[in-house]
């Protein structure tokens, strides 16, 4: 059997603009292009820099028309007074001026706050009887929350209660609820609608008989593997449909699990987490019967492309890669990808399994470079 892994690489292989700056970016023509308008219904603005004039005509069309008066009820909503897009654009333009433009990984913001709520809620349980009860917390912890949170001096307070805390999780799950159906909508109703500028040849190249997409846009069945007799897709972090709903969305934007294993069984702050995603939102887990397929097979080849192998996917890329009579081919788009893909493997399956399967006259794990895109 043959299977193919791909990640957000490969829509970015393509040119498309799926990378979190992006779509911030995207949140920010939002809100300029409302700040600029008139009583008229005219805008007048500042001119807009020309990295943003990707998306700049999407969003007045998406501004004006009313047919589209739900999406911007939501896009006005979450690119104004959303708190994590407040925070991600904040630390993306400390990036900026730092001069590490262009990256911003929403998962491990999410979970540096979480996990810094987490503490001060285990402190205040420590502490109290009652969930109503307001106890002093470390000013370390509290102050960043104070920041994240509000922001200005006069809103900040290093009491708290566990009702508070569960009552500032709620707000951060409806928010992120929120950014996270905008950012399906961005993808399904403005990136796939977008023509494909290239095409890899590696994919091309490719027959697979499955397709493990930990992407939310449909890029690999619209235009190199449609879904048939032979051919089955997992989206397993959801699928981007402009006609769901904040209810119904299915998309996962989580973290990973951060207790150690003796502390899994606590359930707090358990919504923010991508397997609570996966099985609340419907997901689906198909590869797990490609595995039981895989293990019936003589001959397996998994194929991993656009893929960091990052630790928060370790569950399901370890389990492809050590099924047995496997061997995977790992994509790579630049030697510092290929130097992080093999510090992330180590992580996944272990040093010992890492260097038994790369060697020998018939090795199981093979790194490959990308070949160029060509142009269609």
């Amino acid at each position: 059997m043959d299977i193919l892994v791909i990640g957000n690489g490969f829509d970015l292989a393509h040119g498309l603009k799926t990378d979190y700056g992006s779509f911030l970016k995207f949140l920010k023509v939002v809100s300029d292009c409302m700040d600029g308008v008139k009583a008229d219904g005219f805008f007048e603005f500042d001119q807009l820099s020309s990295e943003y004039d990707f998306c700049y005509e999407y969003c007045m069309g998406m501004l004006t028309n009313e047919d589209k008066k739900e999406i911007r009820e939501i896009f006005c909503q979450t690119a104004t007074r959303n708190i994590w897009v407040k925070h991600f654009q904040s630390v993306y333009e400390e990036r900026e001026q730092k001069g590490k433009t262009g990256w911003i990984d929403f998962e491990s913001e999410i979970s540096f706050i979480i996990q810094i709520l987490d503490k001060i809620k285990q402190s205040v349980n420590e502490q109290t009887i009652s969930h109503g009860d307001s106890i002093e917390v470390d000013p370390g912890l509290s102050n960043y929350i104070n920041n994240f949170l509000w922001g200005t001096e006069e809103s900040h307070t290093t009491m708290f209660s566990v009702d508070k805390i569960d009552e500032i999780e709620d707000s951060l799950v409806s928010d992120l609820n929120d950014l996270t159906r905008c950012l399906e909508i961005y993808l399904a109703d403005f990136i796939e609608k977008q023509d494909l500028p290239t095409r890899l040849p590696d994919i091309q190249e490719l027959y697979p008989q499955r397709v493990l997409s930990f992407n939310y846009t449909n890029t690999c069945e619209e235009h190199y593997f449609p879904v048939g007799k032979d051919i089955k897709y997992d989206y397993i972090h959801g699928k981007a449909d402009v006609n769901h709903t904040v209810e119904n969305c299915n998309i996962v934007l989580g973290i990973d699990e951060y207790l150690k294993e003796e502390e899994k069984q606590r359930t707090d702050f358990i919504r923010f987490k991508k397997y609570y995603q996966r099985i609340y939102k419907k997901t689906g887990c198909a590869y797990r019967d490609w595995l039981e397929e895989m293990k019936k097979c003589n001959e397996n080849n998994l194929y991993i492309f656009g893929h960091s192998l990052d630790v928060t996917d370790a569950d399901v890329l370890g389990s492809l890669i050590l099924a047995p009579n496997t061997v995977t081919t790992i994509f790579y788009y630049s030697q510092k990808a290929f130097s992080q893909q093999i510090v992330n493997l180590v992580k996944i399956i272990g040093q010992d399994n890492l260097t038994a399967m790369v060697h020998g006259a018939h090795p199981s794990i093979i790194f490959k470079p990308q070949q160029d895109a060509e142009e269609i």
